[in-house]
């Protein structure tokens, strides 16, 4: 988890040791929005404009930066969005749903 964080810090280009300017991230809004017909998951951490929006992939849904989005908050003061790609976490699958061997049915 260090290694993500710092990896993902430098891309953001921020330094390990500046992970401690901004105030700390609020709960989660947690809400969905329909899109072609089903619902997507989506949780809005608060902070300020311009937002970072974080996608797991890799078969993960948004839970997979629970423990990092409090230190990117942190970090950067920034609102963050993360969320759950169709058929993962609370979002409901798609028949249009692209699965990693293509499209699934």
């Amino acid at each position: 988890m260090r290694l993500r964080s710092a990896a993902l810090a430098a891309f953001a280009g921020l330094s390990v040791s500046s992970m401690a300017l901004a105030a700390p991230a609020g709960p989660p809004s947690s809400q969905t929005v329909v899109s072609h017909g089903h619902k997507i998951a989506y949780h809005v951490y608060p902070g300020r404009q311009p937002a970072i929006v974080l996608d797991a992939g890799g078969g993960n849904d948004s839970t997979y930066w629970e423990s990092f989005v409090p230190q990117l908050a942190k970090a950067t003061g920034a609102e963050i969005v993360t969320y759950d790609r169709s058929g993962f976490g609370a979002s409901e699958g798609s028949p249009r749903a692209v699965g990693r061997h293509g499209r699934t049915r």
